[in-house]
């Protein structure tokens, strides 16, 4: 690691519930073996959601996943829990874990949070989803899912316009409209 590398885990409140992302910053270049960790991690987590859908008891995920990952050495790294329903208080609800019994419903909201821990760091993303049409969909889109540099991303917040979502400089409040 050419850098510093570091989470930040940010409280959302969106019509009313509430929850949380996760993303992570560097202050300047990252090394190839950790822009591979990380990839390997937002493709872990968009297979994730390719095979949410309406009615899928939250084991099979688990198997699913099982399956198409268990060769892969970091896939063994990743930590049981994936993430967590949004609800009235953050992380109310079910749980994203392999030892759950429940069912994704149309109407569920939750987080995937897969989190990839290596002796020498820990690697996470977090994005907000719900299950609507019978399959899953994101619903916060306010920052990429790359690692941000921060040498790169000074000012970029305050000069963007986002549609549907209001941004706030303070790091710990972002409210949907």
């Amino acid at each position: 690691c050419l850098t510093p590398i570091f989470s930040i885990d940010c409280g959302i409140s969106y019509f009313g519930f509430f929850s949380d992302i996760t993303r992570m910053f560097c202050y300047d270049m990252l090394s190839r073996e950790i822009k591979e960790r990380f990839q390997f991690l937002v493709e872990l987590q968009n297979a994730t959601v390719n095979i949410i859908r309406e009615n899928l008891n939250i084991k099979d995920l688990f198997i699913t996943l099982n399956r198409r990952y268990n060769s892969n050495f970091m896939f063994k790294r990743v930590q049981s829990g994936f993430g967590h329903g949004i609800g009235k208080r953050i992380h109310e609800g079910y749980s994203l874990r392999s030892d759950q019994k429940w069912t994704f419903q149309n109407g569920y909201s939750f987080t995937l949070e897969p989190i990839l821990s290596f002796d020498d760091m820990e690697l996470r993303i977090e994005n907000m989803y719900e299950v609507k049409n019978g399959k899953a969909r994101r619903i916060n889109t306010l920052l990429s899912d790359d690692i941000i540099t921060l040498s790169n991303y000074s000012n970029q917040l305050e000069s963007k316009k986002f549609d549907n979502e209001l941004y706030y400089t303070n790091p710990e409040v972002m409210i949907f409209e």
